[in-house]
């Protein structure tokens, strides 16, 4: 096979990159930020930012991936190379094994017994034989068998039949090729099965390929199984990939390197798997919002965010509505997804990853369109108005095209051009003033009959522009921070009761409810008693013996058989209710028993508070306490949240912003109102500082504002000085 090198042309590294293309730097500012007189926005405006790793990357049941929905917010270029089932081997090294053949003109090469569905990338080069090929597409035919074809881009040139072939490693595919300024991977998961030795020396070798091409590289460790000790069915331990998270955070201490430990993070806050999918391994959209998190810490402080010029493009409704309602943001492309944006795996091809990474369409004038046949609105990070003199719109269309602006003083769209072709129009700093909004500018794309085709996008600043620099990372840089995941101990919290341990009267004592719907959920044993797993399609109900009732069993309770066969014993996490003599769980015995002695638990899910107990509330309803003889200064308020609902907890539902909280004196005076937080279905701490003006005593409220539960546990009150902010989880 043709050998290729791992380290193409060296690139400056991160520390020296400006974003975008920067003309007549003339000074260095306070910061050591290069000054310019003209600065390019466009999509190469942005650093670059690739991710790949296992399926958990690439978004797997219908769920999106987060480097896709990490895109909507992050001023960076961002694209996915993840493959499923893959570990670090199938991006470091060659793969071969088991049978190939292929007809000579035919363009499926044929593999029995081979490792094929989790490893090649559509573009990676196998060799048949002594022929070499392009890989434009894999076909899983049978798992069980390990029966794959390969699809390739050109009619084999001969016949071949025989173990002779070898697929080239992902590196150059998946990494070199892209060009990137960072470089992020997940790995843990489909690497726990090696010794710790084998699999940092993986990590060594993808920081040696990383600094060779100029990249920074990230790391994150992986989503949790949901497996049997968390009452779900899959057939690995999480004990094992603990062993490669901790390694990955030993090695990224020692070389400084970025890590967002997101398996330890969910082994602590979701011990009733509401992060993944009902096959026990993928995450939904929801359950990514841990990785996303870590990735905004990441880079926060690798400077990324900081970035004024980038490029965001949406799908409008028919109409246009003011920037920001009722849009679709532009895809990047999702592994697994075909041409149309469907999850179908046998159909990811090359074609695909053209079209469906929307931003590679636009990124220069090569005939290549985006089409839409709704109005096209794009984004255009600016900066500071007070810095621009002048600007100057570029765009390149297939077709007749209106040009809009939206003016934020009148708060409508104005039209400034249209036509097709090559199109520039120069906009005046008042007109820019008019038109920006927190740093960007909204342009509107319209198309007649045909639509929009837009090939390519910028805007040409000029005035006294700071120039941005991505940067490496220049000190150890690690999620959570480990106060995070800590309680308070006796003393540190000034609410009493904060983890509703202590309860009065049906109640958490020194807590109020504020309406009926108002539901206070103490941890301990629901029921008990005696009951059978009985089989439906498979071994996954569990019903009482006798008359005795399920009363108050609630899904993500925990049933719990400490006797019987060796299937039928253990931890069964309850996925649904189905009346109040059974249940549906998520883990399945083999065969149908009788005559089980059982307990169902519940507990909050979340680890970090010990208590185990919990609150809950929905619209109109709430939870209160007082907070006597506060003194005046600065607070940091602590509280764990998330959203109840597990018929809704699918691979695309989330749950929105439904949580609302705030702290009041008497008189009526606020101090905090924490309005319309954003919420999961797994648990989140947020951290919120407010003032107290002089002596009193607040009162705290918890409240949720849509017909949604919302769950509460964990609140602490403590001095600012004595909690040192944090990124909160």
């Amino acid at each position: 096979m043709t050998k290729i090198s791992t380290a193409t042309t060296v690139r400056r590294m991160p520390s020296t990159k400006l974003s975008g293309i920067v003309v007549g730097l003339i000074a260095m500012n306070t910061t050591g930020n290069p000054l310019a007189k003209q600065v390019r926005v466009d999509v190469n405006a942005m650093p670059r930012v690739v991710f790949t790793g296992d399926s958990q990357t690439c978004g797997r049941v219908g769920a999106m991936d987060y480097p896709q929905m990490l895109s909507w917010e992050m001023p960076a270029r961002v694209i996915n190379t993840a493959v499923g089932g893959t570990n670090t081997t199938q991006l470091l090294h060659e793969m071969t094994g088991g049978i190939a053949s292929v007809i000579r003109g035919e363009r499926a090469i044929r593999g029995t017994n081979v490792p094929w569905h989790a490893g090649p990338y559509p573009g990676q080069y196998v060799r048949v034989g002594k022929h070499e090929y392009i890989i434009d597409r894999i076909e899983a035919v049978d798992y069980a068998q390990r029966a794959s074809n390969l699809w390739i881009t050109e009619p084999a040139k001969e016949d071949f039949e025989g173990t002779d072939y070898a697929i080239e490693a992902g590196w150059r595919v998946r990494i070199a090729e892209q060009r990137p300024d960072y470089a992020c991977f997940m790995y843990s998961v489909n690497d726990s099965g090696k010794t710790s030795e084998q699999f940092v020396a993986d990590l060594e070798e993808i920081l040696r390929r990383t600094r060779d091409i100029g990249a920074q590289p990230l790391f994150l460790s992986g989503v949790p199984y949901m497996d049997s000790n968390k009452g779900g069915s899959h057939p690995g331990g999480n004990q094992r990939v603990a062993v490669r998270a901790f390694d990955l955070a030993k090695f990224c201490a020692r070389y400084w390197l970025p890590f967002g430990d997101v398996f330890s993070v969910l082994m602590a806050l979701d011990e009733t798997s509401t992060s993944v999918w009902r096959d026990t391994v993928h995450p939904t959209t929801d359950g990514s919002i841990t990785a996303i998190k870590a990735l905004r810490h990441l880079f926060r402080d690798l400077g990324v965010l900081d970035n004024p010029y980038y490029v965001r493009g949406y799908r409008a409704s028919q109409r246009l509505r003011t920037p920001g309602t009722v849009m679709s943001p532009l895809s990047t492309s999702q592994p697994d997804y075909n041409a149309k944006n469907e999850p179908r795996e046998n159909e990811f091809d090359l074609a695909a990853i053209r079209v469906r990474d929307e931003y590679a369409l636009i990124d220069a004038a090569d005939g290549n369109m985006l089409h839409a046949d709704t109005p096209l609105v794009l984004q255009f990070g600016v900066g500071s108005p007070a810095q621009l003199s002048a600007a100057q719109m570029e765009l390149v269309v297939g077709n007749p095209t209106r040009v809009s602006i939206f003016d934020w003083g009148k708060k409508k769209w104005r039209k400034v051009a249209d036509g097709s072709g090559r199109l520039s129009l120069s906009l005046s700093s008042d007109s820019l003033r008019q038109a920006d909004h927190a740093g960007a500018l909204w342009v509107a794309l319209t198309g007649g009959r045909e639509g929009v085709a837009l090939d390519y996008a910028a805007v040409v600043l000029e005035g006294n522009l700071k120039a941005f620099r991505s940067r490496a990372a220049e000190q150890p840089v690690a999620w959570p921070d480990p106060r995070d995941l800590r309680w308070p101990v006796d003393g540190e919290n000034l609410i009493a009761n904060g983890d509703f341990s202590l309860a009065e009267g049906g109640c958490p004592a020194h807590w109020q409810r504020r309406n009926r719907n108002a539901v206070y959920l103490p941890a301990g044993v629901v029921v008990a008693g005696t009951g059978d797993f009985v089989e439906e399609k498979r071994v996954h109900q569990f019903r009482t013996s006798g008359k005795r009732p399920m009363s108050g069993v609630r899904p993500l309770d925990m049933l719990r058989i400490a006797d019987g066969p060796e299937d039928a014993r253990g931890s069964f996490l309850i996925a649904e209710v189905i009346d109040q003599q059974a249940v549906r769980v998520r883990r399945f015995p083999q065969q149908p028993h009788a005559a089980l002695g059982f307990e169902i638990v519940r507990s909050s899910g979340c680890g970090v508070v010990p208590s185990g107990c919990l609150v809950e509330c929905r619209k109109g309803s709430g939870w209160q306490t007082t907070v006597s003889d506060v003194q005046p200064g600065r607070y940091v308020l602590g509280f764990f949240y998330r959203a109840f609902d597990p018929m809704k907890m699918d691979a695309e539902h989330a749950p929105g912003r439904i949580v609302t909280v705030n702290v009041r004196m008497k008189g009526n005076q606020q101090l905090l109102n924490a309005k319309s937080l954003v919420t999961s279905f797994q648990w989140q701490r947020a951290w919120v500082h407010f003032d107290v003006p002089e002596v009193g005593t607040p009162r705290l409220r918890l409240t949720g504002n849509s017909a949604t539960p919302v769950q509460f546990t964990g609140v602490s009150l403590q001095r600012a000085s004595s909690v040192a902010d944090t990124a909160g989880l």
